[in-house]
């Protein structure tokens, strides 16, 4: 069938139309005073008494805008929005922009008052034989139709946005009438130059832009101000047909339709023939310029991914997350955020040199960085850009933040976590000065990872020298074992601190309980990227492996905050992203960031800080590539996993507190013998290798103008211990010992772990008839006729529980500088 065919409508629904139109025609001459050619009859009445019972408050409601997501320093981070719309003031608009929709739409703007009887009657009669309802309308008129249809799409209504649309038939009819109402009332109340631009701020321009200020940037990288004729013609010429006049896809239509306005303009005056001749020859000259609209497309996409992500969580935004993610989309907010840009910039660039993004051996590298007592989170940063071609090391995995924010799981943190060892002995009273007892090592002969047979002195850990919370099994033997060097008697906490020495720090987890120890992880704000189901964050094992040695993980910016928290002076502050929301008004969104808790006391604190100096600013090795520049005072701790596949450097001076992580987020090997670009490590990769090195950078660049500011010194009872009386142990098993030493402020060295968990305390060793310097351990001896297991006993039972083989987690084969 012909389109004229199809056209041609059937004679009864003809004559249908015709008299609704004429009556319509009847109405509107009466109602806009039309010449009276045309007497009111009795169908004109019952029109006009329709129209008039018509609603007449038009209430326009906010405009869809774009939000903006910026750095602290004002650098744009990305526009999420459903519609790319940036509201302008009417001097923010181009005259030849304001006459060129004039000349185009409704060359009569200036003279109707919302309602063109002229245009009306005309498209009234033409229409009574098409079945449409298109023409005639003026400006006004097309404002309120788009202005409903964008209120019914904010409130989620589509079938409010349908019916502000509809053409044909009657109800096409009726939302004319509902439409002239409108405009009329809007007249009123509005002046022309705040209509037209509303009208301009609302409409759609092609090719996702909403607005006339959208258009021109998107189009011509320009401002709505600044548009020429040419391009003020080319924007007014898409309204009609976004689809068939879109420059980009349609540049042959679309400087067609350009002229055509034009000559319009020039024929009414709004322009000379000199600028007239010149435009219409003129190309179109597209500049193209395409806003950040989603997180993919931002220059910090995983920044961005965690500003949204986090936002959606916040209940002053909405009650549902629907309502938020609309807001986000359409409210036209400013989110400034707490990230500084060359920082984040900085941060990218270490780490990308560092760790090239495609490396053949599928090592990655991240970063945080937080503000100590606020919780700010000043950048995070990864090697890999945001992508899904793996070949060119592209994920879409942020590696920094914890879930929801990103899909990361973590990263096993190593011998990081024993800092939270030492602030738990501080927190018991054992000094900055203290001497670590140890247990004799046993010799064993193991498989390293090559499959090479080698003999190494380890530390073994009985199931009866814990609590129940601890979740060791019975009969499961925990065999520690040092990086490099062996150590007897005693160690002196800093040392054992500087040389990350594992069995110290397994002996003082034990002594100080896995479970105690765990509990000061998560005061200090350390825990798992995982949520449990109520949206609490899962805490880390109470298993001593996990606790003295880190083999649970963490995200860096979990492991940088919590390091906050002694940099604070033990105040521990949730991580937050954004520093203030505004609306499109200008309104502040207040948001309820600043959610900080005392944990420790600041001496507690002064105390941890004045032991993990002695990491970056003492040690002649490995550590001291995370020294800062200029004599900046810092404490910090190398952390690397069993088999070196996860290596870190965390640290923090006052001002400022940076996890680097440097690992293999695919868990495809160890990093051992590997290249990084033009470089190549021999041997095993350490916290010490990039991750320190790269901390350093970070950290120099941020503190760029900061003071160097010192940390307060800890008293003296917590830097060189007191003496203390030794309570009555008679009667007690080791583990009651223990707690009862530890309220005295004591802690235990016990001489034959391997006895029951039933053995009564048999004799207790101390510095003097009675009394115990804190600073030491107190050696205390259960009764027992059990022999000690062998060495080729404890070799068997550990090969039994597949514990066997050097560098497993259970081995604890971590400890380096």
């Amino acid at each position: 069938m012909s389109s004229r065919a199809h056209r041609r409508l059937h004679p009864l629904a003809a004559l249908l139309a015709l008299l609704v139109s004429s009556l319509l025609a009847g109405m509107l001459a009466a109602l806009l005073f039309l010449p009276a050619v045309i007497g009111i009859g009795r169908g004109t009445e019952a029109g006009v008494s329709y129209f008039d019972n018509l609603p007449s408050d038009f209430e326009t409601g906010e405009v869809t805008q774009q939000t903006r997501i910026v750095t602290s320093d004002g650098k744009t981070i990305a526009t999420p929005f459903g519609e790319n719309r940036v509201v302008v003031e009417p001097d923010e608009i181009s005259q030849h922009m304001k006459d060129a929709q004039v000349a185009i739409e409704d060359e009569r703007f200036y003279e109707h008052n919302g309602a063109d009887p002229k245009g009306i009657a005309r498209a009234l009669f033409n229409n009574a034989g098409g079945g449409g309802t298109q023409g005639g309308s003026t400006l006004t008129q097309q404002y309120v139709k788009v202005s409903l249809q964008d209120q019914a799409l904010r409130d989620g209504d589509l079938e409010a946005a349908r019916r502000a649309a509809t053409q044909d038939g009657l109800a096409g009819y009726a939302r004319k009438l509902r439409e002239i109402k409108y405009a009329l009332s809007l007249e009123k109340t509005h002046s022309k130059d705040e209509i037209l631009t509303n009208y301009l701020n609302l409409v759609y321009y092609g090719d996702r832009a909403y607005g006339v200020e959208a258009a021109a940037q998107h189009y011509f990288s320009t401002s709505a101000k600044e548009l020429t004729p040419a391009q003020a013609a080319t924007l007014a010429g898409i309204v009609r047909a976004p689809g068939s006049t879109d420059p980009v896809r349609n540049p042959e239509a679309a400087i067609e339709r350009r002229n055509v306005v034009l000559m319009k303009m020039h024929e009414l005056g709004q322009i000379t023939q000199a600028e007239y001749t010149e435009a219409r020859r003129s190309p179109l000259g597209l500049d193209l310029s395409y806003p950040q609209r989603s997180c993919a497309s931002s220059d910090y996409p995983f920044v961005c991914t965690y500003v949204v992500e986090w936002l959606l969580d916040r209940p002053e935004l909405g009650e549902t997350e629907g309502e938020r993610e609309t807001l986000l989309d359409r409210g036209g907010l400013t989110i400034t955020t707490t990230f500084d840009s060359s920082l984040l910039d900085k941060a990218g660039q270490e780490l990308r040199e560092a760790v090239p993004p495609d490396n053949d051996n599928a090592v990655a590298a991240a970063t945080a960085v937080v503000e100590p007592g606020t919780g700010a989170v000043k950048a995070i940063a990864q090697n890999r850009p945001y992508g899904e071609d793996r070949g060119k090391g592209e994920t879409n995995v942020g590696y920094s933040v914890d879930r929801p924010y990103t899909t990361s799981g973590g990263f096993a943190i190593g011998s990081t976590a024993k800092i939270y060892t030492a602030t738990q002995a501080i927190r018991d009273g054992f000094p900055v000065q203290g001497m670590i007892g140890l247990r004799r090592t046993t010799d064993l002969t193991a498989v390293n990872s090559r499959g090479e047979e080698r003999t190494v002195p380890k530390g073994v850990f009985h199931p009866a020298e814990f609590e129940e919370c601890a979740g060791v099994k019975e009969g499961e033997l925990w065999a520690v074992q040092n990086d490099h060097g062996s150590f007897d008697d005693a160690i002196p906490f800093k040392i054992a601190t500087e040389e990350s020495v594992n069995t110290a720090y397994s002996e003082l987890t034990t002594a100080l309980s896995p479970c105690r120890v765990r509990d000061t992880m998560t005061d200090m704000g350390l825990h798992r990227a995982f949520l449990e189901e109520d949206g609490s964050y899962r805490p880390f094992s109470t298993k001593p492996g996990s606790v003295a040695l880190g083999a649970d993980e963490a995200s860096p910016l979990t492991v940088a905050n919590s390091f906050a928290t002694l940099a604070s002076g033990g105040v521990r502050c949730d991580p937050y992203p954004v520093e203030g929301i505004e609306d499109v008004d200008g309104k502040t969104i207040e948001l309820d960031t600043r959610t900080c808790e005392r944990v420790l006391s600041e001496d507690e604190a002064s105390a941890v800080t004045e032991v993990y100096r002695s990491v970056p600013e003492t040690t002649s090795g490995g550590a001291s590539r995370a020294r800062l520049s200029g004599g900046r005072v810092s404490a910090g701790k190398t952390g690397t996993a069993d088999g070196s596949d996860e290596t870190w450097y965390t640290g923090y001076t006052p001002q400022l507190a940076t996890s680097v992580w440097v690992g293999t987020p695919d868990s495809l090997g160890q990093l051992r013998d590997i290249t990084l670009g033009d470089k190549t490590y021999p041997g095993w990769l350490y916290g010490s290798t990039l991750a320190a090195p790269t901390y350093r950078e970070i950290m120099d660049f941020a503190h760029q103008g900061l003071p160097n500011e010192s940390f307060p010194q800890s008293s003296v009872d917590l830097r060189q211990g007191e003496v203390v009386e030794v309570p009555d142990l008679t009667g007690l098993t080791v583990l009651e010992a223990r707690q009862v030493l530890r309220e005295a402020g004591l802690l235990a060295l016990n001489t034959k772990p391997w006895a029951p968990a039933d053995a009564l305390v048999k004799r207790v060793v101390t510095t003097e008839n009675g009394r115990q310097d804190s600073a030491r351990f107190v050696e205390i001896t259960p009764h027992t006729g059990e022999e000690e297991p062998t060495p080729e006993k404890i070799r068997q039972m550990l090969e039994e529980q597949g514990k066997l083989v050097e560098g497993t987690v259970a081995d604890g084969a971590t400890g380096e500088n």
